[in-house]
């Protein structure tokens, strides 16, 4: 299973944070998506998408240039409900919730104001990609997701870089038996772009 962050939003444009926001792609997003098409031609799997825009978008994008279009929508890797933080720039969240954003830079913040907590989301993401093996044990699986819930999945396996994942970048994971491994070290489908 390949999991990959979406091109670039019109909010990653601005600079604004979307959690479950739902804001479509970029132009820059969906050139970033038809480039990293180029680099899946010989992918033969499913294709899988959060049911966010971005990422319904770029995974429509790929699909069609490699497949036959058809991309199943997995609701359960939408990414982390930022609350009070959606919409904001890291300046305003900064400027309005001070203590908040000091929390979120030491790595202390463990649930989002009014919105999800990181044990939930990690449990959600975990959840749907259990239950995308359990229902293509033998196949390859595309998934279109977000860079919080890569992320997610790296930390709980102890592979997380200690960076951000950039936009149509990701990494191949196993099921082996009942257990997740990470199989590579991130992949970026296309060159750095901002996000």
């Amino acid at each position: 299973m390949f999991l990959v962050r979406h091109g670039q939003s019109e909010w990653n444009a601005q600079g604004r944070w979307q959690g479950q926001a739902d804001p479509p792609l970029s132009d820059a997003g969906r050139q970033e998506a038809e480039l990293a098409a180029e680099s899946l031609r010989d992918f033969t799997g499913h294709f899988f998408a959060s049911s966010l825009l971005r990422a319904l978008q770029t995974a429509e994008v790929i699909s069609a240039a490699v497949s036959d279009g058809t991309v199943m929508l997995c609701h359960d890797l939408r990414e982390i409900d930022v609350g009070d933080f959606s919409g904001l720039t890291h300046h305003e969240i900064a400027e309005r919730m001070p203590d908040a954003w000091a929390a979120l830079q030491a790595g202390r913040l463990e649930a989002f104001p009014s919105g999800e907590t990181r044990e939930h989301f990690r449990l959600r993401v975990l959840g749907a990609i259990e239950s995308l093996w359990g229902r293509h044990p033998d196949d390859e699986i595309f998934v279109v997701t977000h860079g919080g819930a890569i992320a997610a999945i790296e930390r709980h396996l102890g592979a997380h870089p200690g960076v951000g994942v950039r936009n149509l970048e990701g990494r191949w994971f196993e099921a082996k038996g009942s257990s997740l491994e990470v199989v590579s070290d991130r992949v970026k489908l296309v060159p750095d772009q901002e996000s």
